[in-house]
């Protein structure tokens, strides 16, 4: 068992680690719920996210539960079909037309704007353990998980009003 924890520990699985508001760091396993730790510094709280991951792993495979493959897995196209209202393909279109770009570009620019010129995720995500991660100040670790909660902030609201929820915002009339 303890190979298959090893093996497991080593998979891309996606780790984030953001700072927590009364102070240190929180951090996660995405795909495995309960996979979770905090530590004072960065590094102490990745430490003890890996211990807590392992800690999950083990009482999984000895329940015979299953365990949620690491969605760093997937490979992505770089195709994307997507459905935009009338209007707001509208504003898109003659926004590239008056840039001199096509609308994919265009596109293509707005997302990249979203995230910056480097991703925010990119920058909170560590790879794989093992893997060095990127070199976080308590500074630019604040900053980039203020991006990232605004940005995961404005994809919940969105993921309501889609559904209807309450406590969506409503519609402008």
């Amino acid at each position: 068992m303890t190979n298959r924890i090893d093996d497991l520990l080593r998979a891309p699985y996606t780790r984030v680690l953001v700072p927590a508001e009364e102070g240190g760091y929180f951090g996660w396993i995405a795909e495995v719920p309960g996979a979770t730790s905090e530590g004072d510094s960065a590094a102490e709280a990745m430490a003890n996210l890996e211990e807590a991951f392992a800690g999950v792993l083990e009482a999984l495979i000895e329940a015979g539960r299953h365990v949620p493959p690491p969605s760093g897995e997937k490979e992505f196209s770089g195709r994307l079909q997507v459905r935009l209202g009338p209007r707001l393909h509208e504003r898109a279109a003659r926004a590239a037309e008056l840039e001199g770009i096509s609308l994919n570009q265009f596109l293509v620019t707005a997302v990249s704007a979203w995230f910056g010129e480097r991703s925010v995720r990119d920058d909170l995500v560590w790879p794989a353990a093992g893997a060095p991660g990127p070199p976080l100040d308590d500074d630019a670790a604040r900053l980039l998980a203020e991006r990232l909660n605004a940005a995961s902030r404005v994809l919940a609201e969105s993921e309501l009003a889609r559904k209807g929820r309450p406590g969506a915002p409503r519609a402008r009339a």
